[in-house]
Parts: structure tokens; C-alpha cells; sequence
């Protein structure tokens, strides 16, 4: 059986190697597990894991609001990864589509994420699953 659930704590472990594989790099694991505890309990996100026959493949993280320049609720995917072995299996778009469906159950009129300019694949693959490139994304270190 493969779906969609919702992340919880005991998926700590498994959220960080996703994270660090999509950062490529190492994060404090003490610090990390505060800050996924705070996401988990946090109302406007949610945090959900794709399985795989039992076995969990996938990790995202979405953000909901209501922003006035769209004048309706919208959903951001902040984070997603796939284990490596089943990225050509399937599971990225499984997962989008569940992703899709349940912002727009939760009334939102549209998907938006933002992507490192470095991943060329990730580009790829939001582009063949419909997602268009419209805006810009600027960010300073401060």
C-alpha cells in the first residue's frame, strides 16, 4: 500500500536525512529536531509523508495563508524530497498530485514553490507536471 500521512515525530530521523539531502549538507541534529517539533505544531503548516508499501519514500512540507495580493488562500510547497532509489518510480508525482489535492480540499486556489536556481532536475520535474516558472525569488542573508 503507498499514500499520504501526516508527519509526526517519531519520522524525525527520517525528515532530517531528507533535509540534509536536499541542503546537501549536515545539520545540527539537536537544533533540527526542535525546529521540526515547532513545524509540527505550527497550524499553518503541515508536514506529510509519502510510503511506499509501509515504508516511507518521500518528505514535504506545505504552508498555508491567505494573502491579500492573491485575495485567497493559496498553499507553498517549502521542502520535498525523495529517497534517491525511487525518484524514477513515480513517487515525486504520487506524492505531488496527493499534495495538490489536499490544498485544494483545504480551499486553496493554488500551488506555488521556490527552488534553488541549482536544481535543474527539480526544475524539470515541477515543469512536466504542469507548474510554470512566474516570479522571482530573492533572498540576503541577514
Amino acid at each position: 500500500m503507498s499514500g499520504t500521512r501526516k508527519a509526526g515525530i517519531e519520522d524525525m530521523p527520517f525528515v532530517y536525512e531528507r533535509m540534509c539531502d536536499l541542503e546537501q549538507t549536515i545539520f545540527d541534529r539537536e537544533r533540527f529536531a526542535v525546529l521540526f517539533e515547532a513545524q509540527l505544531d505550527d497550524k499553518t503548516m503541515e508536514s506529510l509523508i509519502y510510503e511506499v508499501d509501509g515504508v516511507p519514500a518521500a518528505y514535504a512540507a506545505i504552508r498555508y495563508g491567505t494573502y491579500l495580493h492573491h485575495c485567497a488562500k493559496t498553499a507553498e510547497l517549502i521542502e520535498l524530497d525523495v529517497v534517491e532509489p525511487m525518484r524514477k518510480e513515480g513517487v515525486g508525482t504520487k506524492f505531488l498530485k496527493d499534495i495538490e489535492m489536499l490544498a485544494r480540499q483545504k480551499g486553496c486556489v493554488e500551488l506555488a514553490l521556490a527552488t534553488n536556481q541549482k536544481r535543474k532536475k527539480a526544475h524539470r520535474f515541477y515543469e512536466k507536471r504542469g507548474m510554470k516558472q512566474t516570479h522571482f525569488t530573492y533572498t540576503k542573508n541577514i
